[in-house]
């Protein structure tokens, strides 16, 4: 209890921890809604079978491994920060335009778009946060935003499940010429979310001078 007080003091008190993991926070409630929604995406939006869903799961998957790869090389040229930063808005375009995807072969290119971002992102956030925080504080400090992450992540797909299924269901409506059924609209907010906290971690870096 008391390791657990130090931590949320020290983490209380660092401006540049807090705003790191607020734009985590808000792009997992963002992220979240893909793992919910992404079997009804593919049936639904891609009208495709159900057994599309295990080689866009593997598109992803090499995405991120890529963009965890290329996190060094990119972060020794830009910086941690902005790849962090750039990482979490690229993640939020790429799941907006794969959002309003309807056809099979671009959405497995946005697919691994989306895994490459955010490969990037989390691949340069453990050194973002390691810059931060004092080796004897380490685990006191991500003994709390650890639990904050999932919690994150647990109530997006808990959300998003909810909105798609009672209050957007049915949803079919035409916004400037541009249809929205309920999982893509669920899905294009989610996106939206990601792309602002990647800009929202941004300006509050730039503001600390990192």
């Amino acid at each position: 209890g008391a390791e657990l007080r130090a931590g949320l003091r020290f983490f209380a008190g660092n401006r540049v921890l807090v705003a790191i993991t607020s734009g985590v926070i808000i792009a997992m409630m963002g992220l979240g809604a893909v793992n919910v929604l992404l079997v009804f995406f593919v049936t639904g939006n891609l009208h495709v079978s159900a057994g599309w869903l295990g080689p866009m799961a593997a598109a992803l998957g090499a995405g991120m491994v890529a963009g965890a790869l290329a996190t060094g090389w990119v972060s020794a040229r830009i910086g941690t920060g902005w790849v962090f930063c750039l990482g979490l808005a690229g993640c939020g375009l790429a799941l907006a335009v794969f959002s309003r995807m309807t056809q099979l072969s671009p959405a497995f290119v946005l697919t691994a778009l989306v895994g490459l971002t955010f490969g990037l992102a989390t691949g340069a956030l453990p050194a973002l946060l390691l810059g931060q925080i004092p080796q004897e504080m380490v685990g006191r400090v991500m003994g709390v935003f650890n639990p904050l992450q999932q919690l994150a992540a647990i109530a997006s797909a808990a959300l998003a499940g909810v909105l798609a299924s009672t209050v957007l269901r049915g949803l079919d409506v035409t916004v400037a010429g541009v249809r929205f059924g309920a999982v893509d609209a669920v899905l294009g907010a989610g996106a939206l979310l990601v792309l602002a906290a990647g800009l929202a971690v941004m300006a509050a870096l730039r503001w600390a001078g990192l």
